[in-house]
């Protein structure tokens, strides 16, 4: 039988935000400044920004995963 590798990656790093706005684009591509949002609206604005990074990590890394897969299988 052949033997699997076994591969563990490690990697230590600071992470920077990215720039925060000074305003958002409203479908219409009308500016609205952040100032003149409530406290519920920026809230859920983060939740749903939140929800789309891990879904885009999520995607890509599943992507990732799948290319180291078939590395492996080459060897």
């Amino acid at each position: 039988m052949s033997e699997k590798a076994k591969i563990t990656i490690k990697t230590e790093r600071t992470l920077l935000l990215p720039t925060l706005p000074n305003f958002l684009r409203t479908e219409g591509d009308e500016a609205v400044p952040i100032e003149s949002l409530t406290q519920d609206q920026l809230r859920e604005i983060g939740q749903q920004w939140t929800e789309a990074l891990m879904r885009k990590a999520r995607d890509r890394g599943f992507d990732a995963t799948r290319k180291i897969n078939k590395q492996m299988q080459k060897w």
